[in-house]
This record gives structure tokens, C-alpha cells and sequence, in this order.
């Protein structure tokens, strides 16, 4: 492959969870703080960093008639590419010092906008906020079909809005304008 989409560096993190059940919790928070770098020696790209903080809050709505458990979940995501350089010569823009599209701070795909293609949104920034309405129903539509060759004990539906904004730098006023949505 090309050699800009090559990265040999590291990611440091920080998880606090104390939720109920990691999976699939239905009450508590999770607060995680992370930290890539990529030195660009063995890769011979430039040399990046990113930072993100993300902050999950989730409560538990009980059991009804219909349903065994119903959650309301929170989350809010930020990113940025401190190292991200933008450089205009000649009519040419050009950015260094940027991580792979795969990496940094890009939304779309299923863990943030999931109505979007993988890593649709990508840029030095981002922005992203999403409310769940997760339902686990009492009656399991997978108990009626005998011929599966796995047990499904529970399934869940859920009903979620997200919203995200990638930038050009970390502008909280940007970001907060003409955000994607789904």
C-alpha cells in the first residue's frame, strides 16, 4: 500500500468505569481519557499526536409489563490533532503532521454517526454527542425459531439521535455549528 497510510506508534489510555455491566449497562458512567503518537521513524511519515476525552452517563428507567429493562444512555466525545499543520504555497494546500484517515478524529461508521460510512468526517477536530433509548423486552422473537443453530437468551431495540462536527481546529463554536446529524 501507500506509505501515508502506514502508523507504527502508540496509544496510552485511562478508562473509569463504573457501570453495572460493561457490555450492556443500564446504570453508572464511564470516563476515558487517551493519547496516540506516532514518531514516524520506522513508517517514514510525519511524525502526529492526538488526544481524546470521552464521558458516557447511563440510567436505569426499570423494568415494565413489556420490558425487562429500559436504559437512557449519554455520551460526549472530543478529539484533536494538535500536530495537524495546514500549509497553503502556491494555490496548493497541503497538511502534515497528520495521523492515517483511519486514526484521529473522525466520525461515521458504527461508533459515532452511525448513519454515515466508516471514518466519513475526518479532520483535526471533532465533536460528538449522542442520547440511546435502550429496551430489552420481556418476549424474544428468537425463542420461536428452533431452527437457529445458537441460543439468543435477549435482544434489544434501541432508538438514538447522534450529532457530530469534524473542524479545522479546536473551535468549540465551530464545532457546534452545522453539526451532522442522524
Amino acid at each position: 500500500g501507500e506509505r501515508s497510510l502506514l502508523s507504527q506508534g502508540v496509544r496510552f489510555g485511562i478508562l473509569h468505569d463504573n457501570t453495572d455491566f460493561a457490555v450492556n449497562p443500564s446504570r453508572g458512567s464511564r470516563q476515558r481519557l487517551a493519547l496516540a503518537r506516532d514518531w514516524g521513524h520506522l513508517s517514514g511519515t510525519d511524525p502526529w499526536t492526538q488526544w481524546e476525552a470521552e464521558y458516557s452517563k447511563f440510567f436505569s428507567l426499570g423494568a415494565t409489563e413489556r420490558h425487562r429493562q429500559r436504559v437512557l444512555a449519554f455520551n460526549g466525545w472530543l478529539s484533536d490533532v494538535p500536530t495537524w499543520k495546514t500549509q497553503t504555497v502556491g494555490g496548493v494546500t497541503t497538511v502534515d503532521h497528520r495521523p492515517p484517515y483511519f486514526q484521529g478524529s473522525t466520525l461515521g461508521g458504527l461508533g459515532r454517526l452511525r448513519a454515515f460510512s466508516l471514518n466519513r468526517f475526518h479532520d483535526r477536530s471533532a465533536l460528538y454527542y449522542t442520547v440511546e433509548y435502550r429496551a430489552i423486552p420481556h418476549w424474544n422473537l428468537f425463542e420461536a425459531i428452533s431452527w437457529l443453530p445458537v441460543d439468543v437468551h435477549w435482544w434489544q431495540w434501541v432508538v438514538y439521535g447522534e450529532v457530530g462536527r469534524v473542524a479545522e481546529s479546536l473551535n468549540m463554536r465551530k464545532l457546534h455549528r452545522d453539526m451532522k446529524w442522524d
